[in-house]
């Protein structure tokens, strides 16, 4: 075993740091140095770590057609004369890819140091659509096999939302471009269209806006369809691209919404498209133009955030102006040209060092409505309502819209747009609904504790223990950010008040546990999920290994796929720390590690 304690006297900073994670990761107060019990579980890890090496096994599964099987599963077993071993189980991408991580070690024969591999593909409703030759056996396979699979039957491609659109409406269009058709007092072409194919016209406004995008960028059309039809538009805020969006219309200026789609971020527009060709809103063929499509748009970005520089200002100062000092416009421009509304509070300070608003009240107020404006875009008619029909006057007050759900939003928004028109129209319900989503999201994004708390509180069937006691405790205390504070820390220097039959410590250690998987995924829902299944610490997810925590959670519906990966890497960091440390002692420990 080796000790560590004594190497304490050399620790730099990053190690300490990293010994703290390692402690916070597995429930210790999170001090940086290695005490006796710090000490006992780096070498546990460091024990995992050697016996858990992990291989892989990875491929392609294409249909006779030779497109990509999309969602189905892929099996792999280690074949013996007259049995077998399941190794672990993955779905492949809409690339048609799969991966499994499976080690040693799961073998009943402790003396097996390879595996004899297969795979077998199976479609969702594990029906078998692949079964290898005894000649296909991968004998004494490497700890990185490639394993590529082409069926023999199956293949029947769906036919997109996109494809079908385009070969609905052809027919009716009598040579006019899709991107010149309107709906004003002079042509109806979007309701003849629907009254002719169906669709709705929400969807055919969507397909004329990405043929006015294609004409503009020389990218292709069913590209700006996905981003349109996956809203991503409503996700987005002031500090990220030109405007937040209440609704897209054929009113919406092209240039503009060309730019917010340059300054998206590559993942968001791959998350984009891989959810738009898993629905089959799109064909699967732009996913191999994707790199392309994203290198285009790259170059169109010193142009966008050229544009963004210099309108962005020109509407901040429209939205704050009455607040300001005669003659200080100048001024105020200047410093917002200085790119500091990615930092809101930085911006504000920017502002009061020059002394342009009229009085500290009227700063507070017009801080307060830009920060209403990264939520709900530059509509001061919206921003005005909200604002008076939840009582928001400060930037303190701002955390009170965490404490509502999705349907104390949509409330909110119905009140608020009821005499409103976007591009000519009142906002249609639907969108309201998509618009409450996405606010709840931002808020639990923005405001995390506060938002978990009142979920917490709502929740009749919650799966916390003391969960009243604990949500009141967490709204009361508001400087309590589930993410870094130190609750042990936190309640030594305050007494925490609990129910008449409660016991402090008791309430105290299932708010550490609730803390742990905050920690992992930040939303109430799977938290909640979570701890019903029995995880309750990065340690009791490492211990499952990713194929199974990942299973368990798409079984449970607790996580995507993709989201329990994310959550299994994080808890995955563990090992870093570990490793940061072990790295870092090593070179002052002449044990053998």
């Amino acid at each position: 075993m080796s000790n560590f304690r004594g190497s304490l006297q050399y620790f730099g900073r990053e190690t300490r740091l990293a010994v703290a994670e390692f402690q916070r990761a597995h429930g210790t107060e999170p001090t940086g140095d290695v005490d006796k019990k710090t000490n006992e579980m780096l070498n546990q890890e460091i024990e995992r770590i050697r016996r858990e090496k992990t291989h892989i096994v990875k491929g392609t599964v294409l249909h006779p057609n030779g497109q990509p099987l999309v969602d189905g599963i892929v099996k792999a077993f280690d074949k013996d004369l007259r049995s077998e071993q399941s190794l672990g189980e993955s779905a492949t991408d809409p690339k048609g890819r799969y991966e499994i991580t499976y080690r040693i070690d799961q073998f009943p024969r402790a003396e097996k140091k390879r595996t004899d591999l297969i795979v077998r593909v199976y479609d969702q409703k594990n029906n078998l659509l692949y079964e290898p030759q005894s000649e296909e056996i991968v004998f004494n396979a490497p700890s990185v096999a490639l394993i590529d699979v082409q069926l023999e039957v199956g293949g029947v491609r769906v036919e997109s939302e996109y494809e079908k659109m385009v070969k609905d409406i052809g027919p009716l269009l009598e040579s006019v471009p899709v991107a010149k058709l309107g709906e004003n007092d002079k042509h109806r072409d979007i309701t003849f269209l629907y009254k002719g194919t169906g669709w709705p016209v929400e969807q055919l406004q969507h397909l004329v806006l990405a043929h006015r995008l294609q004409s503009l960028s020389k990218i292709q059309t069913d590209f700006f369809y996905a981003l349109l039809r996956e809203n991503v538009f409503l996700r987005l805020s002031i500090s990220l691209t030109e405007s937040t969006h209440i609704e897209i219309t054929l009113q919406t200026k092209i240039q503009p919404l060309l730019y917010d789609i340059v300054l998206l971020e590559p993942e968001v527009i791959r998350n984009a498209i891989t959810r738009a060709i898993e629905t089959h809103i799109i064909p699967a063929r732009v996913q191999d133009k994707l790199d392309g499509i994203i290198e285009k748009l790259r170059r169109w970005r010193k142009e966008a955030q050229t544009y963004f520089k210099n309108e962005q200002p020109k509407k901040i100062l429209n939205l704050i102006e009455k607040y300001l000092v005669a003659g200080k416009h100048e001024e105020v421009l200047k410093v917002l040209r200085k790119n500091y509304w990615g930092d809101l509070p930085r911006l504000f300070d920017e502002l009061r060092k020059v002394a342009v608003f009229r009085s500290g009240e009227d700063a507070g107020e017009a801080e307060t409505k830009l920060h209403l404006a990264d939520l709900f875009g530059f509509n001061e008619q919206i921003i005005e309502r909200v604002a008076k029909l939840e009582n928001i006057k400060t930037t303190e007050d701002l955390r009170k819209l965490a404490l509502l759900n999705k349907s104390g939003w949509k409330q909110s928004l119905t009140k608020s747009m009821k005499k409103i028109r976007i591009g000519g129209a009142l906002l249609k319900a639907k969108l309201i609904d998509k618009h409450a989503s996405v606010l709840v999201r931002k808020m639990e994004a923005r405001f995390p504790t506060t938002a978990f708390a009142a979920q917490l509180g709502r929740d009749q069937k919650s799966v916390v223990r003391h969960h009243e006691t604990i949500a009141r405790v967490v709204s009361e205390h508001p400087e309590i950010d589930l993410r870094t504070t130190n609750i042990d820390e936190y309640f030594r220097k305050r007494k925490l008040t609990v129910g008449r039959d409660e016991d402090p410590e008791d309430v105290k250690a299932e708010l550490k546990t609730v803390q742990r998987v905050f920690r992992l995924t930040p939303n109430y829902g799977k938290t909640k999920v979570l701890l019903k299944e029995g995880i309750n610490s990065a340690q009791s997810i490492i211990a499952m290994g990713e194929s199974q925590f990942v299973r368990r959670c798409a079984k449970n519906r607790a996580l995507t796929k993709k989201e329990a990966k994310a959550v299994y890497r994080k808890a995955v960091d563990t090992h870093t720390a570990a490793m940061l440390v072990v790295g870092e002692l090593g070179r002052y420990t002449q044990n053998d590690i």
